[in-house]
């Protein structure tokens, strides 16, 4: 089997040197530095493990890929390889720089780079970095799609600080790094103030610095204006070897090695539903509470949405972070084609809303969910790559999340008419939201209905359809008069 070949490592039964090498890249390029360093120190049959983390964390935004995506996708597989090629000679670009001054990408937020610079001066090196990346930015041409011109820009923010790296999940599953902590969510804050073109470091980054930096103030943050830093030292990148292949599968996504993806294919353009799904309250539970017990409440969450996902036909892409906590993102219809994914999405949101009772008392959860044509695909650089979707719909779907209301779930009118009229939603006031011209019909869901005999009854059960089949037609039995042990 593909996915347990991939797993198992170069020592599995594959019969040509090519596909050891293959794999063995794969592997080492779907997992950051950190988390095979980790891997190395705890038993992967053990899934949750926490532990402390220094440095100073990059976190850049990009924009154009979404519009790039959107004219891209009526071209058809044509339009999928050329916007592969160009999202990974641009990922490739930034992680090389990133990567000679020593910096580990923790995290593909779809159109989003999380850096992690650790080590003697790491402040210097991802300041330099950054500002090399920015010029880097600056140097490509203008991307041009026939009559259309569009520019792919960049803001970066800073933050250095102590934080928390974890592992969590369900090994041979899905298993996810979470970067835990005040660090993280700076980072976001910073990258937040920042426009495109600018880099905005934290006070504590720029206690980071002995020499003196041109800066602007932008709110309790600063603005590089310009850095006569010393020429920093370059890092030699590190080697994945072989050997480090079986430790590395542990985390590798189960799914996509069964599909044979992440394996460097072209992307591709399919309808999905996304999910996403904000929880927030994590990092101040650690600032009062033992990080233990905060990972156990962390470990239950994520294995409710990774079997949650496995079993309606999803997949949990990733999760990332924003100036609040944590966000995961679950989409259906990729990589895999699905017919229901609409309906799927809304039972997957609905069971984590019914299971919000066994959430730990200070984590809250706001989810949105949304439809629609986006790009899907393996970006990033040989070295560094993760599945990940980019487009409107994915977009909108992170918008509507983040205007639920604690333990809501939002959704698009377009989401709700897809799903159909199982599914009981409330009309809200249309919603006015970054990137939208208009505002947008949303939709408050709150429950699901299911046909038992003539009458419609709101039900709890969520991607039981062969149970509920075989119970509807013992109903009818009865009812007919045929009763049965």
């Amino acid at each position: 089997m593909v996915a347990q070949r991939l797993r198992d490592g170069p020592q599995a039964d594959v019969t040509h040197p090519s596909q050891v090498s293959t794999a063995v890249s794969a592997i080492a390029a779907a997992v950051p530095r950190l988390v095979i360093e980790s891997l190395g120190r705890h038993d992967p049959a053990q899934p949750a493990w926490i532990e402390p983390v220094e440095g100073t964390l990059l976190l850049a935004d990009i924009s154009g890929f979404t519009p790039l995506s959107e004219r891209l996708a009526t071209a058809g597989n044509e339009g999928a390889e050329w916007l592969t090629s160009i999202i990974n000679d641009y990922f490739e670009r930034m992680l090389d720089i990133a990567r000679l001054h020593g910096g580990d990408n923790l995290k593909f937020g779809g159109d989003a780079l999380l850096i992690l610079f650790r080590g003697q001066a790491h402040a210097d090196r991802a300041l330099t970095a950054a500002l090399a990346m920015q010029r880097a930015n600056r140097a490509l041409a203008t991307i041009k799609l026939e009559q259309h011109r569009i520019r792919l820009r960049m803001s970066i923010g800073l933050h250095s600080g102590r934080g928390w790296s974890a592992v969590t999940g369900i090994p041979g599953v899905r298993m996810q790094h979470l970067l835990l902590g005040r660090a993280a969510a700076e980072a976001a804050r910073a990258q937040g103030l920042a426009s495109a073109g600018e880099v905005v470091i934290s006070e504590a980054t720029r206690g980071q610095f002995d020499v003196a930096l041109d800066l602007e103030p932008r709110q309790d943050a600063h603005l590089v204006v310009r850095a006569s830093l010393p020429r920093a030292k370059k890092v030699t990148p590190p080697d994945f070897g072989a050997e480090e292949s079986p430790v590395a599968g542990a985390a590798f996504p189960a799914a996509l090695a069964e599909w044979g993806l992440c394996l460097g294919q072209e992307g591709d353009h399919r309808k999905v539903s996304v999910v996403f799904i904000s929880l927030r309250g994590a990092n101040e539970l650690l600032e009062t509470g033992a990080p233990s017990a905060v990972l156990a409440a962390l470990q239950e969450y994520v294995v409710i949405i990774a079997r949650l996902a496995e079993e309606l036909g999803g997949y949990l892409v990733s999760n990332d972070v924003d100036a609040y906590g944590l966000k995961f993102i679950v989409v259906f219809g990729a990589p895999v084609a699905r017919e229901d994914s609409a309906a799927s999405a809304l039972r997957l949101a609905l069971a984590l809303t019914h299971d919000s009772g066994r959430l730990h008392p200070g984590l809250v959860q706001r989810i949105g969910v949304n439809s629609g044509y986006v790009f899907c695909g393996d970006v990033g650089a040989p070295y560094r790559r993760e599945y990940t979707v980019i487009g409107d719909a994915v977009n909108l779907s992170a918008r509507l999340m983040a205007n639920a209301s604690p333990g809501g779930i939002l959704i698009s009118e377009q989401l709700a008419d897809e799903a159909g009229p199982a599914f009981v939603t409330r009309e809200l006031p249309p919603l006015t939201v970054k990137g939208k011209a208009r505002p947008v019909p949303v939709r408050l869901v709150e429950g699901e209905q299911v046909s038992t005999g003539t009458a419609l009854r709101r039900s709890n059960l969520v991607g039981r359809e062969r149970e509920l089949t075989l119970l509807r037609a013992l109903c009818d039995r009865v009812e007919a008069g045929a009763g049965a042990a």
